[in-house]
């Protein structure tokens, strides 16, 4: 028979065992579940009495690098590559652009991120529809 170890309500273990008194002869201290019987795998989560597999996390905003945040704005945002130089000169942006150059990467979510795109917004480097599709079209992971 196959055995589950399950601890805190999630499956983290699955053995072959004689039968489950073995089983849980061999893990005193932790659930053992009848996996054969059951249908259990690695993951699987108790949710009252039922055990099913754990739930799918919900897609989050990717971590970009420079060349990628760039790249989306560029493509996304229609920006030019001259008009992103322009951008990057202009001193009402100053602020953006150091903080963009010492950070290790780009979230979409973080105020410095929605701040410079609003920036570049207002200062007419970016129409308010670019910025929308940047947001809409940032990449997404899980």
């Amino acid at each position: 028979m196959r055995a589950a170890i399950a601890i805190n309500n999630t499956i983290i273990d699955i053995f072959e065992a004689p039968d489950l008194a073995t089983a849980e002869a061999l893990y005193p201290d932790a659930e053992v579940v009848d996996a054969d019987a059951t249908g259990v795998d690695f993951g699987w989560v108790l949710n009252g009495d039922t055990w099913g597999p754990p739930a799918v996390p919900a897609s989050v905003p990717a971590v970009l690098t420079h060349y990628q945040f760039i790249d989306l704005v560029q493509t996304a945002g229609d920006m030019s590559r001259e008009t992103t130089a322009a951008a990057k000169r202009d001193p009402r942006l100053a602020t953006f652009w150091d903080e963009f150059e010492i950070a290790i990467s780009i979230e979409r979510d973080l105020p410095i991120t929605v701040q410079g795109l609003a920036a570049l917004v207002e200062t007419g480097y970016l129409t308010e529809a670019g910025r929308e599709v940047i947001v809409e079209q940032w990449p997404m992971v899980g």
